[in-house]
């Protein structure tokens, strides 16, 4: 994962006029099959990302440094930020992408150009995380 880091819409989509969408909403599956389960380093200009995963193994790579999926987790990257994905077949989630302007000044401390990622374990043991689960997992079953 290396050269000029493209920026897209969504991965692997330019458009040249502004997305007509605010909140988009797909399976880790749909998209990453597609490239064989590698999403490639790029950022995105406007976009806020949730991404969701209870099953599988993968690496999130920011900028020059990977780290390991381990399910249950949630990963957020805010706008600019360089990602890209690496994923087992068996790869079980969701992404979420929300236009980060959306957010108002109630989204600075998350979604923020220039703030870091954020991979956070949902242990089972722990309330916020048993509620960050039951409400991604609400989102799912929707």
């Amino acid at each position: 994962m290396s050269g000029a880091v493209p920026t897209y819409d969504l991965y692997g989509e330019n458009h040249p006029k502004r997305p007509d969408f605010w909140l988009h909403w797909e399976t880790i599956a749909s998209r990453s099959q597609l490239h064989n389960w590698e999403i490639k380093t790029h950022r995105h200009a406007a976009f806020f990302q949730i991404l969701y995963f209870r099953g599988g193994t993968g690496d999130a790579v920011f900028g020059a440094h990977s780290h390991p999926i381990q399910p249950p987790v949630m990963i957020t990257v805010p706008p600019q930020c360089e990602h890209g994905f690496r994923f087992s077949r068996d790869m079980d989630g969701m992404v979420i992408t929300m236009l980060a302007a959306r957010f108002g000044s109630s989204g600075r401390t998350i979604c923020d150009a220039g703030m870091p990622p954020r991979l956070i374990s949902l242990v089972p043991d722990h309330a916020d995380a048993a509620f960050l689960t039951h409400s991604l997992e609400r989102l799912c079953a929707e």
